[in-house]
């Protein structure tokens, strides 16, 4: 009976060590949109033929009307990319054919997310990369409000239930 209830207690430690998460104060001045910050990591050719990590932190909005996560334009020259693939992106513009690299993302120096698919888009004043829905399925996360301060959060894995404000 008692190693049931110690494999139990390891088993809850083990998988409460797999969540990870992150709550950020929106500042006020940024109340139309939450920006993350985003360590991106690209791994390049060399003009030997040699490769090598290239990394940059940037800033990244956070856009639930986007169905997958993009990487500004300018970064992609800046750093000489090579695209993995080209796709096709719906946008208010219509659909175009956009460039599609892989990159090593860490939102908030917390969430990692390998070898990821990120098409190219134009850039935004205050970021280089969005985070679309992608990246925000792959766990929970909620704005709330307390005092006038807003909050963004963010778990992942999802909770095994959903979250019910009534």
């Amino acid at each position: 009976m008692l190693l049931k209830k110690k494999n139990i207690w390891l088993a809850l430690v083990q998988r409460c060590s797999l969540y990870k998460s992150f709550t950020i104060k929106v500042p006020t001045d940024h109340r139309h949109a939450v920006l993350l910050d985003v360590k991106a990591e690209f791994t390049v050719l060399s003009e030997d033929a040699e490769s090598k990590r290239i990394e940059l932190n940037a800033k990244a909005l956070v856009d639930t009307g986007a169905s997958c996560s993009f990487m500004s334009k300018r970064i992609a020259q800046a750093l000489h990319l090579k695209y993995y693939k080209m796709s096709y992106v719906r946008s208010t513009q219509g659909t175009v054919v956009t460039p599609m690299y892989r990159a090593d993302l860490l939102i908030q120096n917390e969430m990692s997310f390998s070898n990821w698919l990120v098409s190219e888009f134009i850039g935004g004043s205050d970021f280089d990369f969005i985070i679309g829905m992608d990246i925000l399925t792959q766990g929970d996360f909620a704005l709330t409000s307390e005092n006038g301060e807003m909050y963004f959060s963010f778990r992942i894995p999802s909770a095994e239930k959903h979250i019910d404000f009534q």
